[in-house]
């Protein structure tokens, strides 16, 4: 027994068994060594090796959380950490489960449990004890899936900046493994950020919000909203009317994200959307214009960002507004350069 705990930096109780006549006698034996300093109880049935010279255990928050339950694996902010991008060290381990289980604290830590988002990306590696994590590209996508969980946008962003280099085919992989237009989006985006800078990528005088997405295909290539090449595509006319404005080059973005309907009104943002919109408007320097393709979305913003200037112009896929004629492209630049004029934005 003693030969094997010294050996490891944790170990299961089930892993030792064998090496004692019954459970009892085991359980008399683990107390021993835990009253003389040798061993600590992390919980039920995983026990961690103490160093004798400095008191601690050998295992790092990375190996405990391998090794808490069948199939774990770090993940999130804490697969950021260990991968050297953490800006921060939290105070949380976030750890992927095969089931959900309650959170709890070990030395001043707390292990928080999510369901897998997805099968690949996984790498295991062997220190002191098992390390299971998220490899550097799952872990970009998860992240990005859940900024909340990576530690607020700022802190995403400067894990960006950090990567010196990425596999963009993994990337590919694991956003078609997660199937979630609104991920492909912002992954396009920040992963923009992470090749050149911001300002040289995207004009930052203004940011268009629609209401939400009509459609979903297969496949999304960049840009892919404001360059579709189908017949029945209206997004030319925004492009042709943007064009030679302070508008032109602006980001391009949802109010809600993840509801895919043709009837707006079906359609109602939550508080979820508007904070998503809050971290997205975040990024960029100073105070855009936010222009509301949509009078949900202009009522919305006046709302939420009473702090912006806010404008509202039709949908690019109108054909008719209020004493307008929008179903042209010249009709519907016409459109907005009075709007963009009646605004004194020139």
């Amino acid at each position: 027994m003693e030969d094997f705990y010294l050996s490891q930096a944790l170990f299961r109780t089930q892993e030792i068994l064998d090496n004692f006549t019954n459970e009892r006698s085991m359980q008399i034996r683990l107390k021993a060594l835990t009253e003389n300093g040798r061993i600590e109880k992390i919980k039920n049935g995983l026990y961690a090796t103490v160093n004798s010279l400095t008191g601690d255990i050998f295992a790092s928050r990375f190996e405990i959380a391998s090794a808490l339950f069948e199939n774990a694996c770090v993940a999130y902010h804490s697969a950021l950490e260990f991968h050297g991008l953490g800006n921060q060290m939290f105070s949380e381990v976030q750890v992927f489960t095969e089931k959900r289980y309650n959170p709890f604290i070990y030395n001043g830590l707390e292990y928080k449990f999510f369901s897998y988002t997805a099968k690949g990306g996984i790498m295991r590696l062997e220190q002191n004890a098992k390390i299971v994590v998220t490899d550097l590209e799952r872990t970009v996508v998860d992240c990005i899936d859940r900024i909340d969980l990576a530690g607020g946008i700022e802190e995403l962003v400067t894990a960006l900046n950090g990567i010196t280099n990425l596999n963009e085919q993994a990337l590919i992989t694991y956003l078609k493994e997660y199937n979630k237009k609104f991920v492909y989006k912002k992954a396009g985006f920040l992963l923009s950020l992470f090749k050149k800078d911001f300002s040289d990528l995207i004009n930052q005088n203004a940011i268009l919000i629609a209401l939400n997405w009509s459609e979903i295909k297969d496949t999304y290539d960049d840009w892919d909203n404001v360059h579709n090449g189908g017949s029945k595509s209206k997004d030319n006319k925004l492009r042709y009317a943007l064009y030679g404005t302070k508008l032109y080059g602006s980001y391009f973005t949802d109010l809600i994200k993840n509801t895919i309907k043709t009837n707006s009104n079906e359609v109602n943002y939550t508080e979820q959307d508007i904070n998503i919109l809050k971290e997205e408007i975040s990024l960029f320097s100073g105070k855009p214009i936010l222009v509301a393709l949509h009078s949900k979305v202009h009522k919305a913003l006046k709302k939420y960002f009473p702090e912006y200037k806010i404008i509202k112009i039709y949908h690019y896929s109108a054909y008719a507004g209020k004493g307008y004629n929008v179903a042209t492209p010249e009709s519907y630049k016409k459109h907005v350069i009075k709007v963009l004029h009646d605004n004194e934005i020139e």
